[in-house]
Formats: structure tokens, sequence, C-alpha cells
């Protein structure tokens, strides 16, 4: 079963500052690299899918510890807690083909 993630809310920049606001218009200030994480939430990627695509970005390279993919996901279940992200379970035998 893969987690997909997908981003809830809005970005918002005011002057040097970053907000990711919820639903509930709650607004939390955070880092670029936080946005960025947000933004791979497209409810396409898998987890796995956007602690790869973070690593590109940001030049980590495939040796990268680990626990790094650990603490990325930590991070994304966090956006989730906050109301930013909603993580959906989707098994392998939910997409068929159908002739």
């Amino acid at each position: 079963m893969s987690r997909i993630p997908l981003k809830k809310g809005q970005f918002k920049k005011d002057e040097d500052r970053l907000f990711l606001v919820n639903e509930s218009l709650q607004e939390y200030e955070v880092l670029e690299t936080t946005v960025f994480i947000w933004k791979l939430c497209d409810g396409h990627s898998s987890l796995s899918s956007i602690v790869k695509d973070f690593k590109t970005q940001f030049c980590l390279g495939a040796k990268t510890d680990n626990d790094f993919g650990q603490i990325l996901k930590k991070r994304i279940i966090e956006l989730a807690d906050m109301g930013l992200v909603e993580i959906s379970q989707i098994s392998s035998t939910s997409f068929t083909h159908h002739d």
C-alpha cells in the first residue's frame, strides 16, 4: 500500500516571510523547503517519490542517509496534522484495468 499526500490550503508570501494557510485559516510561518515539500504533495506522488524529488532538487544525492527520508516523511505527517496535507492509502490492487 502506498501513502499518497495531497496538499490542502494555500501558500502566502508576505514580504520575506512564507506562510501556509489551512482551510480553517490558521497560518503557519514556514521555511522555503517546507513550501517545496508541500507543493510536491500533488495527490499523485507517493511519499517515497517525494523524498526522491526533494533529494534531486536540493542535490542531496542517492547516498543521503536513510534517516533523512524518515525525517522528510515525518514532516509531511506534521503538515497533515496542521491540516495542510491529506494522506490517502492507495493499494496496488485499486488500479485494475477493464476493457
